[in-house]
């Protein structure tokens, strides 16, 4: 949606624009393979964590099963739990087959395979303009909406993103691009970079809809390097009063 800027205060002048989006062939190939795979971080990151388990059952199972005392209920329990481990890593390395055969029908649809996006890395770009910010001020910030719902709106969405990560406290603008917004540590002991977690990502977008009745699919199609902070506050505002009205 666009933004009417002249009903805005005077606002600094935006930073260098950003651009953060690969070729539309490689963003189309890869909309359709995440939409395609909901179990893909199993299938990266789950199956380490089997075959760690899996090590640890069949120590087990062979520990109680070479022991001269152990009863039978004891042995049934550790092949049962053994055999549960072995059945997970198949399902693990079947969902990671299914996604690799997915890449390639895909790659026979769109001409090329990847193994990853893309995308340029700018968090250092992002992290040079946040650090000649100054500190976040509530009172300034909320100055910098042209009304008071657009105000609340603007503070909700930085105390959700609060919640969620940990974005350093520098003063953000309507006219900022939301790269510099979904910027800051996944975890307090991580370094600051952009925020791509899916995981992450998802669970602010889940908030955002509880809190202001914004669709996902709405969230899912706002491209980081050419939406504004202002028009998702907008839309957000917009929402939310649609909601209202119509309760």
């Amino acid at each position: 949606m666009a933004v009417d800027w002249t009903k805005y205060p005077p606002l600094p002048e935006p930073p260098e624009h950003l651009v953060w989006r690969d070729t539309p062939e490689r963003e189309a190939y890869w909309s359709e393979l995440y939409a395609r795979t909901e179990s893909g971080w199993l299938a990266r990151h789950g199956c380490l964590a089997y075959l760690l388990l899996l090590a640890v059952g069949v120590g087990i199972m062979f520990a109680v099963l070479s022991g001269s005392h152990a009863d039978w209920l004891t042995k049934s329990l550790a092949v049962t739990l053994a055999a549960g481990l072995m059945a997970g890593v198949v399902l693990i390395a079947a969902s990671w087959i299914g996604i690799l055969i997915l890449k390639l029908r895909l790659a026979a649809k769109y001409g090329f395979y990847l193994f990853r996006l893309r995308r340029p890395d700018l968090s250092r770009k992002i992290g040079e303009i946040l650090a000649a910010r100054p500190d976040f001020d509530a009172a300034a910030f909320r100055d910098l909406w042209p009304s008071g719902e657009y105000a609340q709106v603007a503070v909700e969405l930085w105390e959700l993103r609060s919640k969620i990560w940990c974005h350093g406290g520098k003063m953000l603008y309507p006219n900022d691009q939301l790269l510099l917004f979904f910027y800051g540590k996944a975890a307090f002991w991580g370094r600051k970079a952009m925020i791509l977690d899916s995981a992450i990502l998802m669970e602010f977008y889940e908030q955002v809809e509880e809190y202001f009745y914004l669709p996902l699919d709405r969230l899912d199609e706002i491209e980081f390097d050419s939406v504004t902070f202002a028009e998702l506050v907008e839309m957000c505002a917009d929402c939310r009063s649609r909601h209202e009205r119509n309760a």
